[in-house]
């Protein structure tokens, strides 16, 4: 995967893995630190940009946020930021995968967004927004306050770390302020983004469409059937403060995301905002759940009684050694020293952080009119750990800060305690030197492997049951029970697989001179066996025929119809009546393409079937085959169209003789319509699949019933300007042309008819 580079971007003591998304500005790549750590890296390239002064901005923006990005639970950590040949860069936390979590399978991730979250579950509970807009807007607040903007907050750029959601796709930050036009439509309010108060509407809309189950070109519309959510009472306090933050006029918006944030914890807690609940905008004025024509308001009465001595605001003032903390008060915020006026008073919270120094928190009670002074407030240092192994072990080491000696000893050995902070060290073996730096983080243990030489073990695999296959890099190299002698030391991951069990993942450390055993208790699997007939979660039944599966039958009414009520498709109804065994008809091409891509992810999600494989309709070359034909030629059913003639599904006679299949017969002449004389199959319309004999490898109605569609155009592309192609006759079919089985019939791609079908099959994922 690592040759996806192609050596373009040389990014220090990592490497670049494969690309896991595309932003506004450049590609993000997953990458492994040299201690084996998956990274993000985003790479922001040059040409990208009309001017190094557009550029130059983008990475200003970057590197005024990293320090910012840690001190703050709602951002992406940001752990380095650096410049290449035409481009820079930036390391980041990498998002959980969308299935398994914090378990990464580098070729099979997905990283996990609020916006897969949220086509997951449709709507997100009102209580679950609330924790994600408190989050948010103290990020925001943090941001704010060092006059920088994000530029294009929306559900993508939501990411999961540790199951913990977190402002991500921080390339577009730059100056508060700034005109360049990026973000998203719908996300960005009138006056177009680079504000604060933008940041606001965008954060307003996400919240929009989490909690309302909404898109957010509907707002401001709240769910039809409000009064029946559980969530309602916390729903219309939320709303309120989403038409104030996604107000269309910057004047009738929040001023800063801080004040925002107050208003959200009032509704947490179950207080009531201090404002007014009626919001005037454009001329009308906004109530939680609807809009009301503005008229004439007696306002007179609503003023706010002088504070009495009982109640007399109170002043807190903080400051910290060192001085820069981040002082936060309740919901509000200041960097110390800080003062904080107009208190009510009562209990308070406090809480103190600054990156290097552990969180101070404190409770404590203010009277009425007391000014009170938290004087010099001593931060402890945050600490962490510093592993180093060496191969061979006993490596001579030291570990220094500056020019300070901080420790010495030997390999292997864990160093606890450590101010947070960069160092450097060095070892010695083999009258070798290693030199590096290590970056220290609060609360976690960075590694280091030092390999001072050429050393090998071995590895022994196992598995239960046994003769799995062993793969490395996609490769097999064996089968269990193995044993794989002269493996550099370092750290090893093959992949086991068993037909009719899950394929499993071994991973671990090689150390020179020893032996590493690894071992699989292999799960049985759902999905299709190779070779193996297969009956899948419809009950559709698939036989191999080559190198694909064809379902036995055409698509049923029935498996249709749950098609159409997972996606919300409105069912066509033909003209006559069906049962549910009948083949479905009235579908296009696109309908058919649809059916198939649901039912794969359908069943991946299922974890039925795996990812190498996918629904699809069959080629013109895999239908003929299935009919039983004999080579055609050429290269596209063009081509092949006509060129063997008098061969049909039951022989070379014509007519068919009773019953062959379900074709023009007798029944339809009463109804004036064409048929075969004399022919009789006991259907007028369509017949319930599998009515009739098979072919030899099993498949029913190869001929007649529906005319089912083929995957490719006529003229052999996919081009959607292509002709469609469809094969096997129908029920109305009557001329012995049409019948045969070497005859294509040409349509719109876009056209439904009572006589056109589909038949699924279960292919390789990858375009034929």
């Amino acid at each position: 995967m690592a040759g996806e580079n192609e050596g373009r971007f040389l990014i220090p003591d990592h490497e670049m893995l494969r690309v896991i998304g595309r932003g506004a500005y450049g590609e993000i790549w997953m990458a492994r630190s040299l201690t084996g750590a998956l990274r993000a890296v985003k790479i922001v390239q040059r040409n990208d940009f009309e001017s190094e002064r557009a550029f130059q901005r983008e990475f200003d923006g970057m590197s005024a946020f990293e320090p910012i990005s840690r001190a703050h639970d709602g951002f992406v950590d940001i752990l380095h930021v650096g410049r290449g040949t035409g481009f820079f860069y930036y390391i980041m936390e990498l998002a959980d995968d969308v299935t398994t979590g914090a378990d990464i399978d580098i070729a099979r991730y997905e990283p996990k967004t609020l916006r897969s979250e949220l086509q997951r579950r449709k709507r997100i509970p009102a209580r679950e927004c609330l924790d994600l807009a408190l989050s948010l807007t103290g990020a925001l607040t943090a941001l704010h306050a060092h006059e920088l903007a994000h530029r294009d907050i929306k559900p993508a750029n939501l990411i999961f770390v540790r199951g913990v959601p977190k402002l991500a796709d921080i390339g577009l930050v730059a100056s508060s302020g700034q005109k360049s036009f990026v973000g998203t439509e719908g996300y960005v309010p009138p006056e177009g983004p680079g504000t604060a108060q933008a940041d606001i509407y965008s954060l307003g809309k996400v919240l929009y469409e989490l909690s309302m189950g909404k898109d957010r070109m509907e707002f401001p519309e709240v769910p039809t059937r409000l009064d029946e959510l559980a969530d309602k009472d916390q729903l219309i306090g939320l709303n309120e403060i989403l038409l104030k933050a996604c107000a269309g006029t910057c004047g009738s918006r929040y001023k800063c995301a801080e004040t925002m944030h107050r208003d959200l914890l009032r509704l947490q807690s179950g207080k009531k905002r201090a404002l007014n609940r009626w919001i005037v905008a454009g001329g009308a004025i906004l109530l939680a759940g609807g809009v009301f024509a503005a008229s004439k308001v007696d306002w007179t009465g609503l003023g706010v009684p002088a504070k009495t001595a009982v109640d007399a605001p109170a002043t807190l003032s903080v400051s910290t050694v060192p001085v820069g903390a981040l002082v936060v008060l309740d919901d509000r915020l200041h960097n110390s020293p800080a003062t904080f006026d107009q208190l009510s008073p009562g209990h308070h919270a406090l809480h103190v952080m600054l990156k290097g120094y552990e969180p101070l928190d404190r409770q404590f009670e203010l009277a009425a009119g007391a000014t009170l002074a938290l004087g010099n407030l001593a931060l402890v240092p945050s600490h962490g750990s510093f592993q180093l192994i060496s191969v061979p072990p006993g490596a001579e080491f030291s570990l220094k800060q500056g020019d300070k000696i901080i420790r010495r000893g030997k390999t292997p050995i864990t160093l606890r305690d450590l101010p947070v902070g960069t160092y450097e060290f060095s070892a010695t073996a083999n009258r070798l030197t290693l030199e590096d730096s290590v970056e220290i983080l609060r609360n976690e243990t960075a590694a280091r492997s030092l390999d001072f030489g050429p050393g090998s073990g071995t590895v022994k695999i196992t598995s239960a049951p046994g003769g799995a296959a062993i793969l490395q890099d996609g490769k097999e190299i064996g089968h269990t029970p193995w044993v794989i002698e002269d493996v550099p030391p370092g750290e090893v991951t093959y992949e086991v697989q068993l037909a009719g069990y899950k394929p499993a993942r071994l991973e671990g450390g090689v150390q020179s001179g020893q032996r590493l055993f690894l071992a699989a208790r292999l799960e049985r699997s759902l999905a299709p066996v190779p070779g193996q007939p297969w009956t899948n979660s419809l009950g559709l039944r698939f036989v191999p025929v080559n190198d694909v599966r064809f379902c036995i039958w055409d698509t049923r009414v029935k498996d249709y119809a749950q098609f159409c009520t997972a996606t919300g498709r409105q069912v066509q109804t033909p003209d006559f009546p069906q049962t549910p065994d009948d083949p479905v008809v009235l579908v296009n091409w696109q309908d058919a393409m649809d059916f198939c891509r649901w039912l794969t992810e359908k069943e991946r999600a299922a974890g039925l079937l795996d990812e190498h494989l996918a629904y699809r309709l069959p080629t013109d070359l895999e239908w003929s085959t299935a009919a039983g034909m004999p080579g055609e030629g050429g290269a596209t059913p063009e081509s092949r169209d006509g060129k063997i003639r008098g061969l049909f599904p039951w022989g070379k006679t014509w007519p068919p003789s009773a019953r062959s299949g379900n074709y023009a017969d007798q029944s339809l002449a009463k109804k004036g319509e064409p048929v075969i004389s004399g022919y009789v199959d006991g259907f007028a319309q369509t017949s319930p699949v599998g009515s009739f004999a098979a072919n030899a490898l099993g498949l029913y109605d190869v001929g007649g019933n529906v005319w089912e569609w083929c995957l490719e155009g006529y003229k052999g592309g996919n081009d959607a300007r292509d002709w469609g192609v469809l094969r096997g006759g129908s029920w109305a079919t009557s001329k012995r042309s049409e019948a045969e089985s070497g005859y294509r019939n040409v349509v719109d791609r876009g056209d439904r008819d009572v006589i056109y079908g589909f038949r699924c099959v279960l292919a390789p994922d990858e375009q034929p």
